[in-house]
């Protein structure tokens, strides 16, 4: 077996020590029946600066684990003569090789073997590590002598995958969690993240409240208003997963379900929340079909607008997503309005732009809810002269919107349109975040490429 660790540590936040180990433990071997399981993993994050007596007694504390029971496996630079005495066993590696691996005490009798003297008032990590000064020769010597010394033994391990071969599609990874219980284990381990964020929830809840009481203070009672009719037109989890996902704990599937059923909830009461209070502050009509309408149009903009965030931050980094985000926004908000206020036929190709936004769909869709389906002519205040919109009709004549027997039929194309796009977009983040982790050739030539138009051009700078 083997294993690449790399330099810094990422954990999963809001868990603890124990609850880490436990869900590790879940994801890789599983709940196996009958059967004793025992692992101990003890992750310790030492800070630069300590000084040789801290250094000392987590030397000491270490040892006194190891001699209960607990196996204990570190990496460890430059360490002083009475620290590298109290380590069992040492692993050297020199130009990517094994180069000793065996007892401390051993050490010194391993350097005469091969015709190199470790002078006595030497340290042994230190001229362990001088050896490779040597040259490659002297290194190519001490990797042969390793590997007829000390052979490595194979032991039975169980891991969390098997692998099996098919003719069809080569090796296939056989996992000993299935993928359900990756799931159901993965979404316990967010439910718990999310609980313990607490600051996190009510920061959006009261966003969505205060977002609510302002554009709805904004357009207070226009939803009856015939003169105002107008005026209702208005990505580091990456790096964990690839640590896990590398790791073996799960396969990417159950992870990608879990966090999309995991954030249904809050998004929907967030929405809802946002939404009723703009809806009563607006004056909007109280009809329990027209709401349903709003409310379905508006929750799937919301799930497409976070699919396409998710898209973004699947493939490009915080500060790169920062600027995609709003400059795909606006094109896509342009778009939407193609046509509004024109008398005239469109040409193909600008519907086609117009209709490749999703805000069109649904700018139609809360159209047609509220002003659609015969609804009565709007107020018209007295210190006003003329409505121009009092009357449902010419809003939708605005829009290019079919009257009456095709409203109910167009609401649910719209409707049909924005669920297609939702399930493009999550399928697309889904084939982005794959490639993110194991990316095919194309990918990879797109990868090296834009390497090197940065490094060319000095774009980081």
């Amino acid at each position: 077996m083997s294993s690449y660790i790399m330099q810094q540590d990422l954990l999963q936040p809001r868990l603890t020590v124990q609850e880490a180990m436990e869900f590790a433990v879940d994801l890789k071997l599983g709940k196996i029946s009958n059967k004793a399981k025992l692992i101990a993993v003890s992750i310790l994050r030492l800070k630069r600066g300590l000084d040789e007596t801290s250094a000392a007694q987590c030397m000491e504390l270490l040892k006194s684990l190891t001699q209960l029971g607990r196996t204990i496996v570190c990496s460890i630079h430059t360490p002083n003569s009475s620290i590298f005495a109290k380590f069992d066993h040492v692993y050297v590696i020199a130009g990517g090789h094994c180069i000793y691996r065996n007892t401390v005490h051993n050490m010194i009798p391993f350097f005469q073997r091969i015709g190199i003297e470790c002078p006595k008032h030497y340290n042994p990590a230190d001229f362990e590590i001088s050896t490779g000064e040597y040259g490659p020769g002297w290194v190519d010597r001490m990797v042969n002598v390793v590997d007829m010394e000390f052979p490595i033994i194979s032991v039975p391990q169980q891991t969390s995958f098997k692998f099996q071969f098919d003719a069809k599609n080569g090796m296939q990874k056989i996992w000993n969690v299935s993928r359900f219980e990756q799931f159901v284990i993965l979404c316990r381990r967010m439910l718990l993240q999310f609980r313990r964020n607490k600051n996190y929830v009510y920061l959006k809840i009261i966003l969505h409240i205060c977002l609510g009481f302002v554009i709805g203070g904004l357009f207070l009672n226009v939803g009856r208003d015939g003169s105002k009719a107008l005026f209702n037109f208005v990505p580091l989890e990456i790096q964990l997963i690839k640590r896990e996902y590398f790791n073996m704990w799960y396969d990417l599937s159950p992870y990608y379900y879990a966090f999309t059923i995991i954030n249904i909830p809050l998004q929907i009461l967030l929405s809802l929340i946002y939404l009723s209070i703009v809806y009563v502050i607006t004056d909007q009509p109280l009809e329990l079909f027209r709401c349903a309408r709003f409310f379905s149009v508006c929750l799937i903009c919301g799930f497409i607008a976070e699919s396409i965030g998710l898209t973004l931050a699947s493939t490009l980094n915080i500060v790169n997503g920062t600027f995609a985000g709003p400059a795909l926004t606006v094109p896509i908000m342009l778009f939407a309005i193609q046509g509004m206020g024109e008398k005239i036929n469109l040409p193909l190709y600008r519907k086609l732009i117009m209709y490749s936004s999703y805000l069109r769909y649904g700018l139609e869709g809360l159209t047609t809810s509220l002003y659609g389906y015969n609804r009565e002519m709007l107020y018209c205040p007295t210190e006003e002269m003329y409505c121009p919109f009092r009357s449902p009709r010419e809003i939708l004549l605005m829009m290019r919107k079919p009257l009456k027997k095709m409203e109910h039929v167009t609401f649910w194309v719209d409707v049909v349109a924005l669920i297609i796009i939702l399930i493009c977009l999550r399928i697309l983040f889904y084939y982005l975040l794959r490639q993110r982790l194991t990316p095919n050739k194309m990918f990879q030539t797109l990868t090296l490429i834009g390497r090197i138009i940065k490094n060319h051009f000095n774009i980081d700078r």
